[in-house]
């Protein structure tokens, strides 16, 4: 989720966080909060627990929900893949958008691999290269280093 982060609200200036393992049977950790401060001045929090359910047919389909809190109002994904938009003092109504519900996470794997596939045969631009992937494994370290730590990772 790092690069979901990334991509929607920019570069990361700092982590704090908190990782657990509840289940017993499993090496690593199922549960954490991390906190995130992004260099625009946003702030973002990933509340993650893999043991708590959520409104889905398909849990697998978004992974959970999300929201996003603006200056104008608030957007909201939840478990069935749609988006909810509310302005602020106005109702939640439905953001339509195109999008096909097959395949794992509505076949977000199958769209990468074609995605670079035509990178690869015919010099298409990248949307995310491995080098910038490299930020992603730094963001992650500092996770880790604050979990241990308990305390704040500057980047």
């Amino acid at each position: 989720m790092i690069d979901t982060f990334r991509f929607l609200l920019g570069e990361m200036s700092g982590v704090f966080a908190r990782l657990r393992r509840l289940n017993p049977h499993i090496q690593g950790e199922d549960a954490g909060l991390v906190l995130f401060e992004f260099a625009s001045g946003a702030a973002g929090v990933f509340d993650g627990n893999r043991l708590v359910d959520f409104v889905a047919d398909d849990p697998r389909l978004t992974m959970g929900e999300m929201l996003l809190e603006g200056a104008d109002g608030t957007l909201r994904l939840d478990g069935f893949g749609r988006l909810w938009l509310k302005r602020h003092k106005g109702p939640e109504r439905e953001h339509a958008y195109e999008w096909q519900n097959r395949g794992y996470g509505g076949d977000s794997v199958r769209a990468l691999q074609r995605h670079v596939v035509a990178h690869l045969q015919g010099g298409a631009p990248l949307e995310n290269t491995g080098k910038a992937y490299l930020r992603n494994l730094e963001i992650e370290e500092a996770i880790y280093r604050s979990a241990a730590s308990g305390q704040w990772q500057a980047l």
